[in-house]
């Protein structure tokens, strides 16, 4: 992404220095994977063939063989394929790529100034726990079991 795209995509007019910063940070993004969400999930469905599918998104052949050899994206690829052969087509295998392609928006929206702080502990916590680092119940500390009744009568 260029400068220009970025400020486009960023929606706010920055001036300066503060413009700079701003475009760094957006720069190292961890949300931002290089490559279209749905890339993956398009090339695992083969219903059209890779040139057809980089010619869509503008991804040059020199570019598409990079992302082949980027252990990320071959990842993305091969849970794709799997995905695909468990759930077909189906609801989930839809909403994963919509959660995937809003990832960006979240990033933004949890570093805006502008964004209300009950918005932005929503969006961390959702993160969290889509991740998997929130706790399960079995790894929670379990409470003792003890009880003690004190009769006064």
């Amino acid at each position: 992404m260029n400068e220009e795209e970025l400020k486009e995509a960023l929606g706010t007019a920055l001036v300066g220095a503060a413009e700079a910063k701003t475009l760094a940070f957006i720069k190292s993004d961890p949300s931002l994977l290089g490559w279209p969400p749905a890339l993956p999930i398009e090339l695992a469905m083969g219903e059209s063939s890779p040139r057809e599918i980089c010619e869509s998104y503008n991804i040059s052949k020199e570019r598409f063989v990079e992302f082949t050899k980027n252990s990320v994206f071959q990842k993305a690829f091969a849970d794709a394929r799997e995905m695909l052969q468990k759930d077909g087509m189906a609801f989930k295998a839809k909403a994963r790529m919509q959660a995937e392609a809003l990832l960006p928006e979240s990033w933004r929206l949890i570093h805006s100034l502008h964004t209300p702080a009950n918005v932005k502990a929503k969006l961390i916590e959702a993160t969290w726990r889509v991740a998997g680092f929130e706790p399960k119940e079995t790894d929670r500390v379990m409470g003792s079991n003890l009880q003690i009744n004190i009769n006064l009568a």
